[in-house]
């Protein structure tokens, strides 16, 4: 099993739990993790976290930045989406109430389609799929509310109609790494 990691998530780690980490457990245990292979981070990922918060992800979280660590990220340029994928892009994965609303004609919708495929949320849920038979879990601080105005369904909601399953941090660490939260922070 492993956990595939959003950039949110790498942002609320560092942002809302690595300040009460006053012992180092918890980022020890992050980096236990990721080497270990129970975490695995995308390229896409990577580069989205580069440049969000002023690169707050890279400075918490070196060990993931590490150019010795570099083979331990997923390349995602031969991550190619089957035509299963493509065709529920068109349906299922899309927001058609925004679709309508914004009057996106079929060049434009081409258009965007090509960039969320070629994007770290559809990457990582490519990805899952690819390696399905490891029972991956996205890990994502997302909610499946859609109410961001985006072409595309929010990730949980694309992994519940794709057959993959989706959790926050806290959730990944209790129920599958079998960690508590609140005893690594103390």
């Amino acid at each position: 099993m492993k956990g595939i990691i959003d950039t949110s998530s790498l942002l609320n780690i560092t942002r809302y739990y690595l300040p009460f980490d006053k012992n180092g457990n918890f980022k020890n245990e992050l980096e236990r993790l990721f080497l270990g292979g129970e975490i695995v981070v995308i390229d896409k990922v990577i580069n989205e976290s580069k440049f969000i918060s002023s690169g707050i992800v890279p400075l918490g979280l070196p060990f993931i930045f590490n150019t010795n660590n570099r083979k331990l990220i997923i390349n995602t340029s031969s991550v190619l989406p089957d035509p299963s994928f493509l065709s529920h892009l068109e349906t299922d994965y899309c927001n058609q109430t925004v679709r309508v609303r914004q009057q996106i004609n079929a060049a434009e919708f081409a258009n965007r389609k090509t960039d969320f495929v070629r994007g770290a949320d559809a990457k990582q849920i490519i990805y899952a799929l690819k390696i399905a038979a490891s029972a991956p879990i996205v890990v994502t601080e997302e909610s499946s509310i859609e109410n961001d105005g985006k072409l595309f369904k929010k990730i949980p909601s694309i992994c519940l109609l794709a057959g993959v399953n989706s959790c926050t941090v806290p959730n990944f660490l209790k129920n599958h790494c079998k960690l508590d939260l609140g005893k690594l922070l103390s």
